[in-house]
């Protein structure tokens, strides 16, 4: 497990065993999974489709069952929910301080899963084709172009430094 992971769940290990207690931070990360859907949906389409998809995944057999399980499937969902909604905002508002909550969202969730990795990495390529497509158009959709991706390539900079710690930490760095 990750760093987060392990946070959230010693505390909850250092007592005598309570299987609910043990299980609720998956439950909680659900609820924020759903919660952070409807968000998101909200961003970008209307709030019909934002009920249907928050509501699509409150039902998914998937998401109920492993938000009963005390491992970070959930948190893992939540966390890069989070990352897109703030990297929507960014790229719409272009301000600093949207870059610097994607790059903390990021960052947070390259402490939750190794597979962070690759969900931000598709998140830039898709970034980065939609900023070429746009080179070609005389009309850009949604603003996206190169100086958004430069500000998406600096935020995911950010969000590695912040790994930095702990990724030297995990190798036995120079501190230990």
């Amino acid at each position: 497990d990750f760093p987060l992971a392990r946070f959230v769940l010693h505390p909850l290990t250092t007592y005598p065993p309570n299987e609910f207690f043990f299980r609720l931070p998956a439950a909680l990360w659900g609820v924020l999974g759903v919660a952070l859907t409807y968000a998101l949906a909200r961003q970008i389409w209307d709030k019909e489709t934002a009920l249907l998809a928050a509501g699509l995944l409150a039902l998914s057999p998937y998401h109920i069952r492993y938000s009963q399980e005390a491992r970070n499937y959930t948190s893992f969902l939540a966390l890069h929910l989070l990352t897109l909604l703030a990297l929507v905002r960014a790229v719409r508002r272009r301000e600093r301080a949207d870059w610097i909550l994607y790059a903390l969202a990021a960052g947070i969730a390259l402490y939750d899963h190794l597979y962070s990795f690759i969900v931000l990495a598709w998140q830039w390529g898709l970034h980065a084709l939609l900023a070429l497509v746009n080179t070609r158009r005389q009309e850009p959709v949604g603003g996206i172009g190169r100086q958004t991706l430069g500000a998406h390539s600096l935020a995911l900079l950010g969000a590695g430094a912040l790994l930095l710690p702990w990724a030297i930490y995990a190798a036995g760095g120079p501190f230990l």
